[in-house]
């Protein structure tokens, strides 16, 4: 049931008058808080990432029993194991081309919606041409396509966050790899009120921005190998 309204905050009990403001020569109750847009968008990001883990853990397990299931009906009927396993080469062979082409729209669809967008707002937000490829290297692994085709922005460990796209590169990954930005004592295309040379007590910012960026990229291609 709404709360009433009152002519004078008097008549208001005092238990509830906290919960009035006066408009138009009125107390009316106050409008409920709006709802924190950050917490829902994390905790979206966070139930649409566990379903997925249970899909994906789901398919697996359905995997797993078919094909114990084949494997026991090609006993029973005498198939031998090396029949079987010819059947199953067969079968990824017909499947093969459709998979590549899944994974070839999967990928042209990620760099329409997701990476050409992050490489124009990286751009937007400050970071310098010259430097757009080592900039997109790094926010490959910090950004994501979600399944409604928004971009979502992950922390250094892998975890999505609520963090616009717009914020993260304004901001927060500005502040983490400034060497990357204009006018932020770096030197490139676009850099402000520096020569490249080395700053008061021989600290060279530019020199630190390639060393740490060479590391990271360093560190990409050790983590790439990785998973070959």
């Amino acid at each position: 049931m709404p709360l009433p309204v009152f002519d004078k905050q008097d008549d208001i009990p005092q238990a509830f008058r906290s919960e009035y403001e006066e408009k138009e020569g009125k107390w009316h109750p106050k409008p409920p808080p709006a709802p924190d847009v950050t917490k829902l968008q994390g905790a979206l990001e966070k139930e649409r990432t566990r379903a997925e883990s249970e899909e994906a853990a789901r398919k697996k397990a359905e995997k797993e029993r078919d094909d114990l299931k084949r494997a026991k009906d090609a006993t029973d009927r005498g198939i031998s194991e090396e029949a079987l396993q010819k059947i199953r080469d067969d079968e990824a062979k017909a499947r093969k081309p459709i998979e590549d082409e899944n994974a070839a729209l999967k990928t042209e669809n990620d760099k329409l919606k997701r990476t050409d967008r992050v490489r124009a707002e990286a751009l937007k937000n400050g970071v310098m041409p010259d430097r757009i490829e080592d900039a997109m290297l790094l926010l490959d692994l910090r950004t994501e396509l979600t399944k409604e085709g928004s971009i979502a922005v992950k922390d250094k460990s892998g975890s999505v966050t609520a963090e616009k796209l717009e914020d993260f590169l304004a901001k927060t990954f500005k502040t983490e790899k400034p060497w990357l930005y204009a006018g932020t004592g770096s030197s490139g295309s676009g850099a402000e009120g520096s020569d490249g040379g080395a700053g008061q007590n021989g600290y060279d910012p530019v020199a630190a921005g390639k060393k740490a960026a060479e590391e990271e990229k360093k560190q990409l291609g050790e983590k790439s190998l990785a998973f070959r």
